[in-house]
């Protein structure tokens, strides 16, 4: 960093100002110049034509070879139409890619990488303003008059189309990017047709200048500066450029045009000006230099940085300062902490203090705003565990789903059973990334990561992970203490007595020992759903003992001293393994479990304890002891990369943020595959999109939303050409759709083609994006899902759409029949929200209302089939494990929610608690 322009780097680079831009002027025969906020013009001389390359182009005087396909290869996934770094394209997603450079992992960045263009940014009305503005740029008699001519219709054509996609992506002034984009046709008309325009005037583009400066269309190219008052040290180029110059007797200096009283100290180190009062830190944080008068030596003492702190330049300043998500608290960095429950439930809080709870409702897990141990104030985040009652006799819950709140953002997160996620009540597809906020998943789990510093892990299944930034040590309350490093006063009695019996008289704040009344304390609402939770509320779920022989020795592994946790066991000490041990046997009991399932959980958890508080992470797991299985083309990893590669982020960079170790234990999937949808597929899969018809711009302009695909079908056409001709598009209803297509080649050359819809996990390894071709008795058969082509896509060839946006307040109008008009009388159909699908009744011929369509099918495509979510559409799976419980499943077929039994692990998103849950999530019909 330098404190000041102007700077000399080794006598070939020069960095300096304008009161309207930054300089870079080289000796090797660059000049950069740079506008401050979106304006960019790189200047090369005549010797390296024909020896540069980049988005600016080749510079060879031949514009029609200019967008050639960049080195990049890794940051973006998609490789778009198998093009290599050299070929020409035409696409300019491809070529804007293929020139990244560096890991920028920002969503903005990542976002990007699309291989079709994005839809319209823009509701129609903001449009035609954007048309309207834009167009001021090509006024005949307007202050561009000349410049218009002597630039050519193509350029102004381009630069008036760039004003109206930046109107319409920007979504900020557009004054300013008419401005901007007429300053760019100013600046080109004075360096290639050498026009300088008088064009700003105080109704079109004023340009307000700063005191003691006034505004020129042609300004001294080397303006005088606190380090050059001459302005002897730069090189002109003969380009005039328009901007605001410093009257004389003035120089420039921080955006301001000064006495030369006014101007800084030098700084022989880094070649800048100090500005008076300012201060600098030299190299690796050892000093401090102060400019205290005009003209004088800096000031420098020695400085250095506590032993817990790194030298670190953080938003533009260098200065000593604690490592990425720990907090500088009273002198000392704190890293981050660590909340884990598991098993039924089971948890460990940031300060290492152990409890169980077994209530059935929803609790505060943590929360932020809080303040010795209470909430304070309104919260940014918070973190609530929803239980659910197994064991009903047993008084045994277990997590069922959990919800991060993010109260300013007005956003619900629910991470559910199997690993859906809904924002807001809506299912949304993984990855997401939005509001500072990223979702991933993995074969392990799914990953929350927050900018108010809280990262939540979820398994699906039963375990939770909630870790904080340093920075809210001792700002944070609820189930997981109070993290301050003091595990004696984490069991605050919390701030409810909602869902507590009238007996209990405790004040808030106040140190428990009991568990039960400390779970009670942090209720934060009912579970409908669950009928224990009431009773809970009345009458506090102390639950009951459970022991036998079998759980005995199932857990007894957990307290061998040589064990396979014995180097933890000899670390924290046998009274912190009693706790895990009498967990596993609860779970295991309860449970009826006969396999060491609970003696694994419970290992995980003290594992997990032992890394966090003694720094002790070891291999563990065994054949024999708690052997953990994979999906499909994933490997158990000790150490594995704990941000996990998938198609958006293929280098896993995207949430480098994580809290916690460098690596994570768990599956990974193997080299050549990537995780997405659920599975390790294939790398190249990712050439192919994903969800195309989701996060639709609603066509209002008023929020997004999810549509069904549509594939165009036919079956046994002799060619591409004639399934498009006689083909009618379907609305799939299945699980994230994609379009087949089966080519079948007889030995004597006859072809027949189909075409249709798929559930993406149906199609077969290697089939996605590519053909997959057998031959059996010369016949030769080739198999493929895919969305079309790019090359299609451009040339307007489409074999996918999305099913268009439906207005669904038609659906829930009640029947009418209408008037009677004689002759006109008919079949028609309406769609009951109480039987949830589409029927026939008799219409009079006049009147009634919109629930009123001329076929079934039309009445579906308006009223059901692109509400169900995806999840509903999942076959039942019954998962694995030994533990199995009664749950509900929907059957999209026939439109009913059916009980089946849950084996207790694994399995998909489409089951739940109760019939009334199923219900609600797939068979709300009578809802727009």
């Amino acid at each position: 960093m330098v404190p000041g322009l102007p700077v000399q780097v080794n006598n070939d680079v020069r960095v300096f100002e304008r009161p309207n831009y930054v300089y870079v002027q080289t000796k090797f025969g660059l000049q950069v110049m740079w506008h401050r906020t979106f304006s960019l013009r790189i200047s090369v001389t005549d010797d390296y034509k024909n020896k540069v390359c980049g988005m600016c182009g080749n510079y060879d005087g031949n514009p029609d070879n200019d967008w050639i396909v960049g080195p990049n290869n890794k940051m973006c996934s998609f490789e778009f139409n198998n093009r290599t770094g050299g070929s020409k394209t035409k696409h300019e997603p491809t070529f804007g890619m293929s020139w990244m450079y560096g890991n920028d992992t920002s969503s903005e960045c990542l976002n990007s990488c699309k291989p079709f263009p994005p839809g319209p940014a823009c509701t129609e009305e903001e449009m035609q303003a954007a048309n309207k503005s834009c167009k001021a740029l090509l006024e005949s008699d307007g202050p561009l008059e000349d410049c218009i001519e002597a630039l050519g219709d193509v350029r102004v054509t381009d630069i008036v189309k760039d004003c109206i996609f930046d109107e319409c992506s920007a979504k900020f002034n557009g004054s300013a990017i008419v401005c901007g984009d007429a300053s760019l046709m100013a600046d080109e008309c004075s360096a290639e047709a050498g026009i300088s325009l008088v064009w700003r005037g105080p109704d079109f583009c004023p340009l307000p200048c700063p005191d003691n400066a006034f505004y020129t269309t042609c300004m001294t190219e080397c303006n005088p500066t606190c380090g050059d008052k001459y302005g002897k040290s730069c090189t002109p180029n003969g380009i005039c450029q328009e901007g605001c110059q410093c009257k004389n007797g003035y120089l420039f200096a921080n955006d301001e045009c000064i006495l030369e009283t006014h101007c800084g100290c030098p700084d022989n180190t880094s070649g800048g000006i100090v500005p008076i009062g300012a201060s600098v830190v030299h190299g690796d944080c050892e000093e401090m230099c102060e400019c205290g008068s005009h003209g004088s030596k800096l000031n420098c003492t020695p400085m250095k940085c506590r032993a817990d702190q790194d030298c670190s330049v953080i938003n533009g300043v260098k200065q000593c300062a604690c490592p990425p998500l720990h907090g500088d608290i009273n002198g000392k960095c704190v890293p981050p902490a660590s909340c884990r429950c598991s098993g039924d439930p089971h948890c460990y809080m940031f300060d290492g203090e152990h409890f169980s709870y077994q209530g059935s409702c929803l609790y505060t897990m943590v929360q932020d705003g809080c303040q010795n141990g209470l909430p304070n104030e309104a919260p940014n985040f918070q973190v609530l565990i929803n239980n659910n009652r197994l064991m009903g006799k047993k008084l045994a819950s277990r997590i069922y789903d959990v919800t991060v709140l993010f109260r300013k953002m007005n956003m619900t997160v629910v991470l559910h059973q199997g690993g859906m996620v809904s924002i807001n009540g809506d299912e949304t597809p993984l990855p997401y990334q939005a509001f500072n906020m990223t979702i991933s998943d993995s074969p392990n789990g799914v990953d929350l990561i927050s900018e108010y510093g809280i990262q939540v892990f979820w398994n699906r299944i039963y375990s939770l992970v909630i870790n904080v930034a340093g920075g809210h040590f001792d700002g944070v309350c609820g189930m997981c203490g109070t993290y301050n490093n003091n595990k004696k006063d984490d069991m605050v009695m919390g701030p409810t007595d909602q869902c507590m019996p009238n007996t209990i008289n405790i004040a808030p704040g106040t140190l428990l020992k009991d568990e039960v009344i400390f779970g009670s304390s942090w209720f934060h609402s009912m579970d409908g759903d669950d009928k224990n939770c009431k009773t809970d509320c009345e009458r506090l779920p102390y639950p009951l003992k459970c022991e036998n022989k079998q759980a005995k020795k199932l857990c007894s592994n957990l307290k061998k001293p040589k064990g396979p946790l014995g180097r933890c066991i000899d670390a924290m000490g046998k009274t912190a393994f009693k706790s895990a041990y009498r967990d596993c046997l609860f779970d295991t009991c309860t449970q009826g479990e006969v396999t060491d399932k609970y003696a694994c959980v419970a290992a995980e958890q003290i594992m997990a304890t032992c890394e966090n508080q003694y720094g002790i992470k070891y291999k563990w797991r065994s054949n024999k002891f708690c052997p953990q299985p994979c999906p499909d083309h994933a490997t158990y990893l000790e150490c594995g990369q704990k941000c996990t590669p998938n198609c958006d982020d293929p280098e896993g960079l995207r949430c480098s943020k994580l809290i916690g170790s460098n690596c994570v234990a768990g599956c990974f999937c193997d080299k050549g595959y990537i995780y997405f949808d659920g599975f390790c597929r294939p790398k190249a899969e990712c050439k192919v999109l994903r969800r195309p018809c989701s996060n639709l711009v609603h066509p209002g302009g008023d929020g997004k939303y999810d549509a069904r695909v549509q594939c165009l079908t036919c079956k046994d056409q002799p060619s591409d050409a004639k399934c498009r001709e006689t083909g009618t598009w379907e609305t799939c209803m299945a699980y994230n759709a994609i379009c087949d297509r089966t080519i079948v080649t007889s030995s004597n050359g006859a072809v027949s083609l189909s075409r249709g819809c798929k559930a993406r996990a149906d199609c077969p390894e290697r089939s996605i994006g590519e053909d997959l071709c057998t031959t059996k008795k010369g016949q030769q058969t080739c198999y493929q899902c895919n969305y079309g082509t790019l090359r299609e896509f451009q040339q307007g060839i489409k074999y996918y759409r999305c099913q268009e946006w439906v207005n669904r307040d038609n659906c829930i109008l009640d029947k009418d029949a209408g008037s009677k008009v004689k002759g006109l009388r008919g079949k028609r159909y309406y769609f009951s929200t109480s039987k949830c699908k589409c029927m026939a009744f008799t219409y009079n011929g006049a009147g009634g209302n919109d629930n009123n369509f001329a076929s079934a099918g039309e009445c579906g495509e308006a009223c059901s089939s692109w509400r169900l979510p995806d999840r509903c559409l999942l076959p039942a799976d019954k998962g694995t494990g030994k533990s199995p419980v009664k749950m509900f499943y929907y059957n999209a077929k026939k439109n009913r929610c059916k009980k089946f039994q849950f084996k207790g692990e694994g399995g998909n998103g489409n089951r739940y608690s109760n019939k009334k849950e199923c219900m609600q999530t797939c068979m709300q019909c009578g809802e727009a």
